[in-house]
């Protein structure tokens, strides 16, 4: 049986890149969005309040991403695809950050956040 094409691997990548670089266009959109206010008020509290709001957004939009990028990659690898290093590459990347943030949400709870 011939080995299938990599999709679900070019996609563990692709969910990989976006686990990246999307905290960083998130945190450069919070961070233009204060540097246009003009009241005293919102460029005193604006860059706190962008900061928490880049965390949390980052948090769920990395926490998505690196979850369907390992369940993406999971499944090249349980599918034998053609390129099997893509899927590798995305779990490599992928994997770590999934755990690092599923450990950070136990602590959470466990602290009764």
């Amino acid at each position: 049986m011939e080995p299938k094409k990599s999709y679900f691997g070019a996609a563990s990548v692709v969910f990989a890149v976006l686990s990246v670089v999307l905290p960083i266009a998130i945190g450069a959109f919070f961070g233009s969005r204060v540097e246009n206010e003009t009241s005293e008020q919102a460029k005193a509290w604006g860059p706190l309040i962008a900061l928490f709001a880049t965390i949390i957004v980052s948090f769920l939009v990395v926490g998505i991403t690196s979850f369907l990028g390992s369940l993406s990659g999971l499944l090249a690898l349980v599918r034998g695809e053609r390129s099997s290093w893509l899927a590798v590459v995305g779990l490599i990347v992928n994997g770590p950050i999934l755990v690092f943030l599923l450990f950070v949400f136990a602590v959470m709870q466990a602290n009764g956040g």
